[in-house]
């Protein structure tokens, strides 16, 4: 198999956490192990799982999730000892050897092999949720233009990671004994998620998708702060929390650095949600897997933050290629 290029998202590769976890190309070394020596599944491996998911669940998906596994779109694969990956990255898109992109998923990350039997135990739920964010990780790649202008993608989405962003800075800072700290937090993550994440330009658009997820804000107070940050600013994940630190941006987060940034953001919501903060098919993994009930996050403290969000999200994705 081949890697897979960019088709429309900025690729995985190019944002700054995962270039901080691939230091050495150890990421990049064992997706090709696992490439090439890790073992692929069939459903005989994954009887037990497969057989509760087909009888019992009822997610709208379901048939075309499993029609994948079917064609090889989606590969389900247990990984060499010597090849292991971060719990953020449980799947990921390459090209077969016709050149079709298909999604992989790594089943070890959750599921357990009996090395007589060749059976792997697994929940259902989970091993379900990584197939179903897999799949629409690849959907969305091929049909990137069609997400990026989908209102509920860039709305709803935009107040899901607001509110993921702002939760951690507000338990370290307090953000929210001042409402109008809290206000400019959420407007500039706002901006972060549709600029570096989607990909849309910084025009008034985004101005106003940003300061929606503001209720009562102070218009005026947020066109001072909107004025005081340059796109730049936005660029990736490492000058935004240094733009975050500035003075005059009034937030009180001088010694904010991304090590304890993202420290703070592990222990609320687990390290399985880190690529979340700057890949959009994670993002969405870890949203979806709030809404599938699969605990593959932090599900308690995710669950007020997702909310009613999530569920848009999901049905508007079951749009793509209609």
């Amino acid at each position: 198999m081949k890697g897979c290029e960019d088709m429309g998202f900025k690729t995985l590769e190019d944002t700054f956490i995962y270039k901080h976890l691939n230091q050495g190309g150890a990421i990049t070394n064992n997706v090709a192990k696992i490439l090439q020596h890790g073992q692929i599944l069939k459903p005989t491996n994954l009887e037990e799982a497969f057989m509760i998911i087909n009888k019992n669940f009822k997610f709208p998906l379901k048939y075309k999730v499993m029609d994948e596994i079917t064609t090889g779109d989606i590969i389900l694969i247990y990984s060499p000892a010597n090849a292991k990956i971060p719990t953020s990255m449980p799947f990921f898109l390459t090209r077969n050897a016709s050149g079709r992109v298909v999604a992989v998923v790594v089943v070890d990350l959750y599921g357990t092999m009996n090395k007589e039997t060749g059976h792997v135990s697994i929940d259902p739920k989970k091993l379900y949720t990584l197939m179903e964010s897999a799949y629409l990780a690849k959907l969305c790649f091929l049909n990137s233009n069609y997400v990026t202008t989908r209102n509920v993608i860039i709305s709803n989405g935009s107040a899901v990671y607001s509110n993921m962003f702002t939760r951690v800075l507000n338990k370290k800072y307090a953000l929210n004994v001042d409402k109008n700290k809290m206000h400019k937090a959420l407007f500039l993550a706002s901006k972060f998620y549709l600029i570096n994440i989607l990909g849309l330009n910084d025009n008034e658009s985004v101005f106003n998708y940003s300061i929606r997820n503001c209720p009562s804000a102070n218009p005026f107070l947020i066109k001072e702060v909107n004025d005081l940050v340059e796109t730049k600013d936005f660029e990736n994940l490492a000058t935004f929390i240094k733009a975050l630190t500035r003075t005059e941006l009034g937030l009180g987060l001088n010694d904010l650095t991304v090590r304890n940034y993202l420290e703070a953001y592990i222990i609320m919501y687990d390290g399985s949600a880190l690529l979340a903060l700057e890949s959009f098919p994670y993002f969405l993994y870890n949203v979806i897997a709030v809404t599938n009930g699969a605990y593959l996050n932090n599900q308690y403290i995710l669950e007020d933050i997702v909310d009613n969000n999530g569920g848009k999200i999901y049905a508007d994705l079951m749009n793509i290629n209609k």
